[in-house]
């Protein structure tokens, strides 16, 4: 201590020559020796304090009156509750450079004040204000991840400080409303360490509750609000967000709370108007927010079915039937229809829903349910009257090219080569899940479903063109993604009825018209004799509607005009071919070319067909290739083009001999050349050539020698030499 004293000494004397010294100095090394100075004074200062403290103990063993008076001083000095020091202040140069933070920030030039605020960091990193202000340059700047690290810097160096925290906090709440889930573990710490700073802040621990619900921290969160709600009994506010975490956490002893914070409300609620008028009561106006007719109401009953039905249980039990009935006839729909969504394989639901439907006047939707309610029964019910590959090979043979593949393999023409097989096709007996509105709701609820299911498969339709063009660009590993939504897109469009003939939308859902309207003794009990009465009712109608145009706006279906909805079709058909699909393919091309939307146009009929023709090479299917090419001979019958297409469809597609010479090829081919000749014959102008002018799409061309070119090919192949010469 003796040396310490003494250097001491020896530094005060010397002090002119550490002027002399300092002169020449920089400021870094004068600074270290007033910090030198100053720990030496706080240690002769630590060292005399401790050297009175003895005296003073010898004093109280000399003098023992006053160690009682002394005891007593502790005891009450250490009652006396003491906060964080205060900060100290700032150097000069921080405070200079902070004022310059300031100007460049005040100016709008965030670069300059941004590298000021880095350069006091340097220096000294716990400035609080420097962390401060560079939260607001981040915020400024749009940067707030980075504004929130520097926000919860600051709160850190000033740990006792609880509204630091909680502006940090409701920072980070704020980002968690914008999107970004990540921030809330961020805004939980900083609520809880606001409640460490102050046990007793309600506005950190209502933050506290909010961050811990949102994380699924339920038991926290119910803890924090029935905190609050302890010292703030009828806070409404605070009484719902405790019961959305009661209900949430499904405990039965938590939802006792939320019901007994709610009757502790509502006791209050009732009495605290001394003059009693109660004709303003909850009691007699709740009902009045559920009325049964209004689209609110509607919406209520997905959200919480149990309600409505408590509410037409209890006026059930006191009498009022009608309004009961208003109650009870909200939920069938609902429930049945949520019953389907869960299980698509679920008839009586199906059913019951098509009866409620019949009543209500909605004869179509219910003879939906009818059809695929029968498709599903024949589902389940068809492997005990047939093999498992009987239906398929009866189905294949007449489904997809009707009338032409089976005139094929009527005639005993070489069959298609079998594939392996492959993943159950869209329509192969079991109902497709589709879009299924609510029809006994208000015109204004079903209206804003209708458009926020338009919104939704925009939406869809702007994720697929992303993809495409991202596919283009060539990132092929995203094929399986746009095949997805471009399928979901596709069913869409499909189960929308007006956009079909009756018997093309039946065979979609799953089951044909003869299949439906014939009873069978499988069939569940009343099934058949529904599905005869609608039929009855409104069969006849819809099968006239076949011929009918739709009524369509020009800018498409739910917002995309049909030439998209088409490019579409034809994209999704060519990757299912090429995926090696080919069943799902055709039916997607089949169902292009059967809506009412594109039968009545050439150039999408022939686009159609042209796609169609693709995919039939793609999965080298000799006799669907020969079927789309004699499509474009039959409605351009006075074009070269359409023979040109069918001789090279069968040279691209590989196929044998047979499929190009067989003998309805070879009739068809002589037909097609006598029709020719007769529109050349100005003499014979008949009901032929009005028949030909109908179906020809354009005028009559000069025929060149492709078609009889093509006949003798046909002649040769099939070893008629003479005739083939003789052509």
């Amino acid at each position: 201590m003796s040396g310490t004293g003494v250097s001491g000494n020896e530094r005060a004397n010397g002090g002119d020559d550490f002027e002399d010294v300092a002169s020449d100095a920089d400021s870094d090394e004068m600074e270290l020796r007033g910090d030198i100075a100053r720990f030496d004074q706080s240690v002769r200062e630590f060292l005399s304090s401790h050297q009175s403290e003895e005296g003073d103990t010898n004093y109280r063993d000399e003098h023992p009156d006053t160690n009682q008076t002394v005891e007593r001083v502790k005891i009450s000095s250490r009652g006396v509750a003491r906060g964080p020091r205060k900060a100290a202040e700032p150097r000069g140069d921080i405070k200079f450079r902070l004022a310059r933070v300031n100007q460049s920030f005040m100016s709008g030039d965030y670069g300059r004040a941004r590298d000021l605020v880095f350069e006091i960091i340097r220096i000294n990193a716990e400035t609080h204000q420097a962390w401060t202000v560079l939260a607001s340059i981040f915020r400024e700047e749009g940067l707030d991840d980075k504004a929130l690290m520097a926000m919860v810097i600051a709160a850190h160096l000033r740990p006792k400080d609880a509204a630091g925290w909680i502006t940090c906090a409701s920072f980070a709440m704020s980002l968690a409303r914008d999107g970004q889930d990540s921030v809330l573990k961020t805004a939980l710490m900083c609520y809880s360490s606001a409640v460490k700073a102050q046990p007793t802040n309600l506005e950190a621990r209502l933050g506290r509750a909010e961050a811990s619900h949102l994380q699924g921290f339920l038991s926290q969160a119910i803890s924090e609000f029935s905190y609050v709600l302890e010292r703030k009994v009828f806070d409404i506010n605070v009484v719902r967000r405790l019961a959305e975490a009661c209900v949430d956490s499904g405990v039965a002893e938590d939802v006792r709370k939320a019901i007994s914070a709610y009757s502790t409300y509502i006791t209050h609620a009732r009495n605290a108007d001394g003059r009693g008028h109660r004709e303003l009561l909850w009691h007699d106006l709740h009902l009045q927010w559920l009325d049964p007719t209004e689209s609110a109401t509607a919406n209520a009953v997905e959200d919480f079915p149990y309600l409505i039905r408590d509410i037409a249980d209890e006026l059930f039990a006191i009498g009022r039937y009608e309004e009961a009935l208003d109650y009870y006839e909200l939920l069938p729909e609902t429930c049945f229809l949520m019953a389907i969504e869960v299980d698509e394989t679920n008839i009586d639901a199906r059913i019951e829903l098509a009866k409620i439907y019949e009543k209500s006047k909605e004869e179509e939707e219910a003879l939906i349910l009818v059809t695929e309610a029968y498709a599903l029964q024949g589902a389940h019910g068809e492997g005990d009257h047939l093999d498992a590959g009987g239906i398929d090979r009866v189905s294949r043979a007449s489904r997809y090219t009707p009338g032409i593949r089976a005139a094929h393999l009527s005639r005993g023409n070489k069959p298609r080569r079998k594939r392996e097989a492959k993943s159950s096709p869209i329509n192969s007996g079991v109902v497709r899940p589709r879009y299924r509105p609510k029809r006994l709701v208000p015109i204004d609820q079903r209206m804003q479903e209708e458009r926020a299911r338009a919104d939704e498969l925009t939406r869809r339709y702007e994720l697929v063109r992303n993809l495409k063009r991202e596919i283009q660009a060539g990132h092929h590993g995203l094929i399986p993604s746009w095949m997805t939504a471009a399928g979901d897109l596709v069913g869409e469009f499909r189960s929308f009825k007006r956009f079909y003939p009756w018997d093309k939308y039946l065979k979609f859902l799953g089951a044909a018209n003869d299949v439906v309207f014939s009873a069978s003794s499988r069939t569940q009990p009343g099934l058949s004799e529904l599905a005869e009465r609608l039929s009855k009712n409104i069969g006849p109608s819809l099968s006239d509607e076949k011929g009918i145009d739709i009524p369509c706006e020009d800018d498409g279906y739910r917002g995309i005009p049909f030439g998209e909805w088409l490019e579409l079709f034809l994209d999704y058909a060519v990757s299912l071919a090429l995926a090696n699909r080919g069943e799902e393919a055709y039916q997607v091309c089949e169902a292009a070319r059967d809506s009412i939307v594109f039968v009545n146009s050439k150039d999408y009929m022939f686009l159609i067909h042209v796609a169609w023709a693709a995919c039939a090479i793609y999965l080298a299917d000799e006799e669907m290739c020969v079927a789309v090419a004699r499509f474009f001979m039959k409605v351009r019958q006075l074009d070269s083009d359409s023979y040109r297409m069918f001789a090279a469809l069968c040279r691209l597609c590989q196929s044998p001999a047979s499929w190009y010479n067989s003998g309805p090829a070879q009739k068809y081919i002589l037909r097609q050349i006598k029709t020719i000749d007769a529109s050349h014959l100005s003499s014979s102008r008949s009901d032929t050539l009005s028949e030909i002018s109908a179906a020809a799409p354009s005028d009559p061309k000069q025929l060149d020698v492709c078609l009889l070119m093509l006949y003798g090919h046909i002649l040769f192949t099939s070893t008629s030499y003479t005739f083939a010469l003789s052509r």
